[in-house]
């Protein structure tokens, strides 16, 4: 399966803290739910052990 990555979604990624690979995982394994205007969110939870937004 090609993905195409968008500007705004490696803005998300690098402001959530997340890889690349981990969005093509979660598109690949993770589960899917239907979301607004038709289109399907995928989730996969990951544990990331570090500081982010000072939490």
């Amino acid at each position: 399966m090609h993905v195409k990555i968008s500007n705004h979604a490696m803005d998300s990624c690098n402001k959530r803290g997340a890889t690349i690979n981990e969005v093509l995982s979660a598109i690949e394994q993770g589960t899917r739910e239907p979301v607004k205007l038709g289109r399907i969110m995928c989730r996969l939870n990951f544990e990331f052990n570090q500081v982010w937004e000072n939490k």
